[in-house]
């Protein structure tokens, strides 16, 4: 069974479409789960399906699809990892729960690698980031939740890209409170934790988001250019500075980014 939704606090109450992508995410078919340990797939095109991996699952082969699973499992990358060139990895209506190691050791959480990647219908939850974003991807129709141990400083964000462009976000709820460790729902900057890349060719639409130190951070002054922000939901709860940290409105795209209660424009949205 998947973890239960985290329930927003009064006055932010989901409405039916968020709702409905709450509910389709995660295993399609429940009942055809069997249990395995983790797993390394080597074979190209290959589908692996009906699983529940006590682990983790890596990816050494291209165009790999990942259907119908609940993977829970501690990595100090991400419980689902394709590896450095691989491509055209594929996840859809999956559970991920990204667990902490001994002594609250943490990982880099649930998505993690792999170009042209296409992540949909899945929830992901635990510790740490909840995808990592990368070029040519799509991430849709995910309910993505995380949470850290009592103790942990480390912060959260539902889905982080760093360095990368050309990338779409859109359709997923999103909920990073600050009280479960949220520094934000998506964070997009053009360092990598080596250098700093221009960045460009993002979306991010119709999206329900909510928490972090700010619900959305786009930074990258100069670097960043061509990104949309559009037809989003935000929750007015859950965050501790604000709503949204644009440090170029300049390289924003930005239409209809509105409160779910009243659908006010959201302020620092551009």
């Amino acid at each position: 069974t998947t973890a239960a939704p985290t329930e927003p606090d009064p006055g932010s109450v989901r409405v039916p479409a968020e709702q409905s992508i709450v509910d389709q995410a995660g295993p399609s078919n429940p009942g055809a789960l069997r249990d395995s340990g983790s797993i390394t797939v080597e074979d190209e095109g290959a589908v692996i399906e009906n699983v529940r991996v006590d682990g983790t699952i890596t990816v050494e082969a291209n165009n790999v699809t990942i259907r119908n699973c609940e993977v829970r499992g501690f990595s100090n990358v991400a419980v689902i990892r394709t590896v450095s060139g691989i491509t055209g990895t594929r996840i859809e209506h999956c559970f991920i729960e990204a667990l902490p190691g001994a002594d609250g050791a943490g990982p880099n959480g649930g998505v993690q690698g792999g170009k042209d990647t296409y992540v949909g219908y899945t929830e992901i939850a635990g510790y740490a980031d909840g995808i990592k974003a990368e070029a040519g991807s799509l991430y849709e129709h995910n309910y993505i939740h995380m949470y850290k141990p009592a103790g942990s400083e480390k912060h959260l964000d539902g889905i982080q890209g760093s360095g990368d462009s050309n990338y779409t976000i859109r359709n997923n709820v999103i909920d990073q409170p600050i009280a479960d460790g949220g520094n934000s729902a998506i964070f997009v900057q053009p360092y990598n934790g080596q250098r700093d890349y221009a960045i460009t060719n993002i979306t991010i639409e119709g999206n329900y988001l909510r928490g972090g130190n700010f619900t959305v951070f786009l930074e990258g002054d100069g670097l960043l250019s061509d990104i949309t922000l559009r037809n989003n939901l935000w929750a007015r709860d859950g965050n501790r500075y604000g709503y949204a940290r644009v440090t170029n409105c300049g390289a924003v795209d930005a239409a209809s980014n509105l409160f779910k209660d009243d659908r006010s424009v959201v302020p620092g949205t551009c």
